[in-house]
């Protein structure tokens, strides 16, 4: 395989141990605008230590590096690593089959080291992301690391240990930050809550980061839906939200740029965008008062109701690309639209049955009444994120609102 970092990248030493990221600067008043001289200075990073840091693989007996899924090592695996400071850890590795698709990488990169960053640095539970390297027989492979949580369970098979946390505030504040930070992979896929070895939640795998919107689909609050409904109560879910809706444009725009440090291949336009993107997603929680607030407890809300642009969207989309032949029922053009789509969860392909019928019935109403009307099941959010992203561009997919794919990454 060419080597397709082998000419623009150049090994660097090993780092020594990271240094905690400086608080959040505190101001008098929350001040939303920049002056003139602020500014000037957007485009500046923070820090002169800007270096990709250097892990050791760890093999296998054949030589192979040992992944952490157990799965074959292949073009992006996770892997098991010994970090700089000489602590064992973990190597997100990416092999870009194009230059156009290793700059694509690198912002996705950059969204995830960022985000880790601004976690700890508004005092959630999590691990910490930073652009790594490794030397496996002359080839450079690239990704992101951070440290091996030990002992680390998922929440998936796993309910009982929400009961009786230390510090339930700060799991409900840390699923808070991830949906302002845009990233929607905790809200139906318990594997993605995390418990370290005292048994409290750690937040890590910011691979969806970095998206504009706080819902999914325009409806659905980007937050895990068990956790919300266990820990969550009014005190600390509006004491998480005030931590966000308080933050100012500079300490937003002064947080991007710190977490960047740990990013040699970071680029003005990528900083710019997320910090856009942070300012667009703080302002959208500042007008929602009540977000969040109805998954609290037991009775949660059982559907969301699409705002008619998406539905509109989505009905519009599918019977361009299947329903372009007149004797085509709703039925046949639902079944093509959702060919390929994956279910998800232990009823896999009960969500794919309801999605089809849901869809049927609402091509169906479309045609006869000009209605664009769809129910978002939370239990189904998978598949309808699934064949949005079958039927969508990236950018088609961000003018809609739906609030899932990364910027940049095709599916």
């Amino acid at each position: 395989m060419v080597n397709l970092v082998s000419s623009q990248f150049k090994l660097a030493g090993p780092l020594p141990q990271r240094s905690v990221a400086a608080p959040v600067a505190k101001e008098p008043a929350i001040r939303d605008g920049y002056s003139p001289g602020e500014a000037r200075q957007l485009d500046k990073l923070s820090g002169p230590e800007l270096c990709a840091e250097t892990v050791k693989l760890t093999l296998d007996e054949s030589g192979k590096p040992k992944t952490v899924t157990g799965d074959d090592f292949g073009d992006s695996s996770p892997v098991f690593c010994t970090l700089a400071d000489g602590t064992p850890g973990v190597l997100k590795l990416e092999r870009p089959k194009s230059m156009c698709e290793l700059k694509q990488l690198e912002a996705w990169w950059a969204h995830q080291v960022i985000s880790s960053e601004i976690m700890g640095e508004l005092g959630c539970s999590t691990v910490h992301y930073r652009e790594a390297h490794a030397n496996l027989n002359g080839e450079i492979l690239r990704g992101t690391a951070c440290e091996l949580v030990d002992g680390i369970q998922e929440l998936a098979g796993n309910e009982k240990l929400l009961q009786g946390l230390k510090d339930p505030d700060r799991a409900i504040l840390g699923t808070v930050v991830c949906a302002w930070l845009g990233d929607f992979d905790r809200s139906v896929k318990n594997e993605n809550i995390w418990f370290d070895k005292n048994k409290e939640v750690i937040y890590g795998d910011y691979g969806c980061a970095g998206l504009e919107q706080v819902n999914a689909f325009g409806v659905m609050p980007k937050v895990n839906r068990k956790l919300f409904a266990t820990l969550g109560t009014p005190e600390n879910v509006q004491s998480a939200l005030e931590k966000v809706r308080g933050l100012s444009n500079r300490q937003i725009h002064d947080m991007v740029r710190r977490g960047a440090r740990q990013i040699p291949t970071v680029t003005k336009d990528v900083l710019q965008e997320m910090t856009a993107t942070l300012i667009k997603n703080r302002d959208q929680l500042r007008r929602d008062k009540s977000w969040g607030l109805d998954l609290i407890g037991p009775e949660q809300t059982s559907s969301y109701p699409m705002p008619e642009k998406i539905a509109a969207g989505i009905l519009d989309r599918i019977r361009e690309k299947y329903g372009d032949d007149p004797a085509r029922s709703s039925e046949e053009i639902a079944r093509l639209a959702m060919d390929k789509v994956p279910g998800y969860g232990p009823d896999k392909g009960k969500d794919i049955g309801l999605v089809s019928l849901q869809l049927s019935n609402a091509l169906t109403r479309q045609r006869d009444s000009g209605q664009s009307k769809i129910d978002l099941v939370p239990d189904c959010f998978y598949a309808w994120m699934q064949l949005a992203k079958k039927i969508f561009t990236v950018d088609e997919s961000l003018a809609l609102g739906l609030g899932l794919k990364h910027r940049g990454l095709e599916a």
